[in-house]
Parts: structure tokens; sequence; C-alpha cells
């Protein structure tokens, strides 16, 4: 039996979720994104497969109110945001750029390991990577820190703040960490990989959703200004590749995947991923032969594998 009042709650609630999903889509289509701080919030959380979810929520509530034309409408919108999906976050096909991969690097947010520790520590080994950054690593848990050393007996390991940890098979000239802005943080690694110098620039950016991320990013971009040689970005931004605040970024860095990519762009959340969050961005002479987002338990986040030229 029907609650007195619960059919106006839900169409009051059908209601604002159809406001919700046209703002979003207009968020995207008319290319506004994040640039407006007060709607960040529902660009971010309107990824085109929460907006199909959406529309199916939309449509179930019109067949339960027997709207067979509004049934049918909110289907066809299913399947469009699902197609406009696939269309804008699939890569690939296309023959790889030529060259010789001189440079592998992985990163990955492993979402506290804990007891999954050993296991991540075990894939990450089999990848054979120069460079390893990874979020959420727990450094400051001195038996993870062990951990970590004991699996990479033969790389350089640097903690930054913000529980960073980035593991290197080369030397490490110089190093430094700091904050973006309260909860974001950066590290900073001058190290000789494979003979060549380059910087490492680790950043993991807050997650709040009512929180404007654009200092954290103004900062990041003053960071990646600065350096003039070859540099390497990466981390969980916790912002889509498609924000705004990537503008000022794209104009000297190329975004790995978008570059090289093959399969879906999404890393988060690993069963269902829905936002592309954990990235790397690199400058030349570097230049990004293969980029793959893999498939795991292990975490909440897929890691991201890309193979470097060095031109």
């Amino acid at each position: 039996m029907m609650l007195p009042g619960s059919g106006l709650i839900s169409s009051l609630a059908a209601g604002a979720l159809r406001v919700w999903l046209i703002v979003g889509i207009l968020l995207r289509v008319t290319r506004l994104r994040d640039g407006w701080d007060w709607l960040a919030l529902v660009y971010y959380s309107t990824p085109w497969p929460a907006i199909a979810v959406g529309f199916v929520v939309l449509a179930l509530h019109a067949r339960r109110k027997a709207k067979g034309h509004a049934f049918r409408r909110y289907v066809l919108l299913t399947g469009a945001a699902l197609f406009t999906w696939i269309a804008t976050s699939w890569y690939g096909g296309d023959a790889p750029p030529p060259g010789t991969a001189k440079l592998r690097v992985v990163l990955w947010n492993v979402a506290h390991p804990e007891s999954r520790l050993a296991r991540q520590a075990a894939w990450l080994k089999m990848q054979d990577a120069d460079i390893i950054a990874l979020a959420e690593a727990d450094p400051e848990d001195r038996s993870n820190l062990l951990e970590w050393s004991r699996s990479f007996p033969d790389h350089a390991i640097v903690q930054s703040r913000g529980n960073m940890l980035c593991i290197i098979r080369g030397e490490v000239l110089a190093k430094g960490s700091g904050e973006l802005a309260s909860g974001s943080h950066f590290g900073r690694i001058r190290a000789r990989v494979r003979g060549r110098e380059l910087t490492i620039l680790q950043a993991d950016i807050y997650a709040r959703p009512r929180v404007s991320r654009r200092a954290p990013f103004a900062r990041l971009h003053g960071l990646v200004e600065a350096e003039k040689g070859p540099l390497i970005l990466l981390g969980d931004f916790n912002t889509p590749r498609e924000s705004a605040l990537f503008d000022p970024i794209r104009k000297r860095l190329t975004q790995s995947f978008e570059a090289a990519g093959h399969g879906l762009a999404e890393t988060w959340p690993s069963f269902a991923p829905a936002l592309s969050i954990d990235q790397i961005w690199t400058s030349a002479p570097m230049r990004p032969l293969h980029c793959k987002h893999g498939w795991t338990t292990r975490s909440d986040h897929r890691p991201v594998t890309v193979d470097l030229a060095w031109d």
C-alpha cells in the first residue's frame, strides 16, 4: 500500500533528478565543465555512466506511473548516454606510434593496503617498471614501509606527504614535498633513470566534492611551469581528465592515456569505472607509446601503466 504523500515525494525526487541530469549534460556539451565552482559538484557527479543510471531510474519511475511514452523516451536516453560514454572514453584501435620504449611508469592508488600489500607488491614487481608511484600507500606505518623496501630491494624509495610513495629503479638526486592546498599534497623528485635525468612530480588532490579544486590546481600548474626539463606529472587527482582545471597543464604536458591508451579511460571505482581520476602526464622529449589501465580486485582504483619513448 502506498503511504499518503509518497507519490508526491517520488515525483519531486524524479523532477530533481531530471534537473540534475540536464545540468550535468549541458556542462559537458557546452564545455563549461567545472569552470564554474558552484556547478562543479554537478559536473563531478554526472559522468556519462551516472547519467545513464539516472535515466534508468527515471524510466522505472515512468513505468511505475504507467507513462509509456516517458518510459520509452528514458530508455532511448539511457542508450544515448551509454553510446556517448563509450564514444568519448574508449581509446585504441590505431597502430601504436613508432618508437622503442625507454621507460616504464606505473601509477596506482593502493587504497591503504594492509593485508593486501604483499599481493600488490607481487603484481607491481611483475610490471618491471622503472618508476612506481603509489597513492594511499601508508608509508608512515613503519611495517608498510619495510614491506615495500623488502619487495624492491634494488630500488630507491621516496616517501612524500599525503601517504604517497615513489619507488625508483635509479638514483635519487633531490627530493622534497609540500602542500598544494589544505588536504592536497605533492612530492617532487629529481632522479636519474636509465642514464637520463628527469623530474617526477607526484600529486594527490583532496576529494571533498563541495570544495573547489581550483587552488591546488593553480599551485600544481605553477610547479609544472617551474620545471624546464623532462617532467612526469602523475597521481590521484580526484578530478576527471576532461576537467577545465587541466587546460593550463595541457599546454605543456601530454595525457598518456589520451595519447596512447587502449580501453576505457576511467579508473575509479575499479569494479565499475566511471571517473578517470588516476593519470600520468609527460613532457617532451618523453612520448607515450602504450598506456593501459589494469583491472584489479586489490584496490578500488585501477593501476595505470605507460611505456615511454625518449626522443
